[in-house]
């Protein structure tokens, strides 16, 4: 009964003190605020790249190789570069006679002392004599006649000479040519090696001589 006694007073001084209190002022309604207008952003630009010149890389062309051309001290252009006057072997009677180059003669000549003809096997044939260089003895040679041909002389008559062929080695260079045969008694040089001998093979310096042996 105490307990309920005691509520009643505790719950009186509570509403006492209710009364005194200051009333709270009326809540004003607060106005909707607006959508904030912001300009909408601008899109953005396309990067702009900065111009770049356009490189050029330049490839070196290689130049085609010149052709090359001998010209040394005993070729040029592919030729045998040969002095005025040679050491020649005659084959197959293996002389060997110093020969003068012309090669203002078209067909090369050769000394051909006390020349007689005679007939072997229906073929015509010469036997001449030659000048060994070693022992000045004569040396008989015995060849077919090939054919004739007319020489026209300083005195203006034509003469007719017989040709041959026989064997000629000049340094590094052989060939069977054709030799018209002449008494060359009276000229300096037994032999003498016209174009015929010399045609694509060599190139005559006439400030040189006896070079043909050393060639390679």
């Amino acid at each position: 009964m105490l307990k309920s006694l005691f509520s009643i007073v505790v719950l009186s001084a509570l509403l006492s003190a209710c009364q005194f209190l200051p009333a709270k002022p009326p809540v004003e309604p607060v106005a909707p605020v607006a959508a904030c207008e912001c300009p909408a952003p601008e899109p953005l630009a396309a990067p702009v790249c900065p111009s770049v010149e356009p490189v050029v890389i330049k490839v070196p062309v290689e130049a085609e190789p010149a052709p090359v051309v001998e010209n040394s001290h005993d070729r040029y252009q592919g030729k045998w570069v040969i002095g005025q006057v040679e050491h020649v072997l005659v084959q197959p009677n293996l002389l060997t006679l110093e020969a003068r180059i012309d090669t203002g003669a078209t067909t090369s000549s050769m000394n051909a002392i006390d020349l007689t003809y005679f007939e072997r096997d229906g073929k015509d044939w010469v036997r001449f004599a030659m000048t060994d260089p070693k022992t000045q003895q004569p040396v008989t040679i015995e060849r077919k006649v090939k054919r004739h041909i007319l020489v026209k002389q300083l005195s203006g008559k034509s003469q007719r000479r017989p040709v041959v062929v026989m064997g000629l080695v000049m340094g590094p260079l052989e060939e069977q040519v054709e030799l018209t045969l002449i008494d060359r008694s009276g000229y300096d040089y037994q032999l003498l090696i016209g174009r015929n001998f010399l045609r694509d093979r060599a190139i005559v310096d006439v400030s040189k001589g006896f070079v043909a042996h050393t060639l390679e």
